[in-house]
């Protein structure tokens, strides 16, 4: 895994640098991501990332390398696609929108994303089952997901805050196996009990208010 960060990390700092480098006279990289994310994520994941809709992850503030790496996931097939109807009518899925994007055009919504700050939901929670995710989160997913999942600079996607409806669709994934982990997340996730699933999506939902 952290190979992979490195990789990702190095990808995006050869994409900066080629900009900066053009003689073309162009916007920067940032600007350059804004208009890639309004164009292709804006419709489904809410100005500057953050989600309006529960079953839609909020993403703005996730560290370049995370949306990068959340981005090669759908177009390597390694976690299902949900179709969305917009207020339009018309559906979308990430399967499609990552299948029009460029290795260039991932590298610079990730810049623009990460330039953004984290905004949490609020949304109800069980305080109780929020304490007891705390101490599950700290034995399981404590090492990778630095502080409940609510540092950017740990290159995974924030959790602290999330929206509750999505993390349930994602747990459901991880169950059976549609959405796939690294065999390291995994051992540890195959130690949970149904109660400790629970327990940890309160956690995230709670924000760290619990």
């Amino acid at each position: 895994m952290k190979q992979v960060v490195k990789q990702l990390f190095d990808r995006l700092s050869l994409t900066c640098l080629a900009l900066l480098c053009s003689s073309v006279v162009i916007a920067n990289p940032i600007e350059l991501g804004r208009e890639i994310a309004e164009r292709e994520c804006e419709m489904c994941h809410g100005v500057a990332g953050h989600s309006e809709e529960p079953a839609i992850p909020s993403i703005g503030g996730f560290s370049a390398v995370a949306i990068v790496d959340l981005l090669e996931t759908y177009q390597h097939g390694a976690r299902p696609t949900q179709t969305i109807t917009l207020q339009d009518g018309t559906e979308r899925n990430m399967e499609d929108v990552v299948a029009d994007l460029s290795t260039r055009d991932l590298d610079l919504a990730g810049l623009y994303y990460a330039s953004l700050e984290w905004q949490g939901h609020e949304q109800p929670f069980d305080p109780n089952k929020a304490k007891r995710g705390s101490r599950i989160h700290k034995l399981k997913c404590g090492k990778c997901h630095i502080k409940e999942g609510s540092v950017p600079e740990s290159d995974h996607a924030l959790l602290s805050g999330q929206w509750r409806e999505y993390l349930v669709q994602q747990f459901e994934d991880f169950d059976s196996r549609k959405r796939l982990m690294a065999s390291k997340m995994q051992a540890k996730y195959d130690t949970l009990s149904a109660e400790d699933k629970v327990a940890l999506i309160e956690l995230y939902a709670s924000g760290g208010r619990y």
